[in-house]
């Protein structure tokens, strides 16, 4: 299962950000404690849009969606609760559609 979720973080750099990810399990599975990760930026997220990867293992769809959306990609350090520090990699700046239309073409 490949996801596009929205970070709900106030912080202003993070307003509009997409996380693309897979998982193998489900999406709720995986965002249940995302206020407690560093890959969600330790915020809590919201679904946007989910796909079903067909043909395909989780990551090398993740790494053909990436490689499409690398002009949109974000590089992110965030601090967590304890102090330090995080690289958070999954994170693009586009519109959902454009989101939805690289994972599309990607996974075709």
């Amino acid at each position: 299962m490949s996801s596009l979720v929205r970070c709900l973080y106030e912080d202003k750099d993070a307003q509009g950000l997409l996380k693309v990810g897979t998982t193998s399990g489900s999406v709720e599975d995986r965002i249940a404690r995302a206020e407690t990760q560093s890959t969600f930026l330790f915020a809590p997220v919201a679904v946007v849009e989910t796909y079903e990867l067909t043909g395909h293992s989780a990551k090398e769809a993740e790494q053909c969606i990436h490689r499409a959306l690398r002009p949109y990609h974000t590089a992110l350090r965030v601090t967590g609760p304890d102090g330090r520090s995080f690289s958070a990699t999954e994170w693009f700046k586009a519109p959902p559609e454009v989101v939805g239309a690289a994972i599309q073409s990607a996974l075709a």
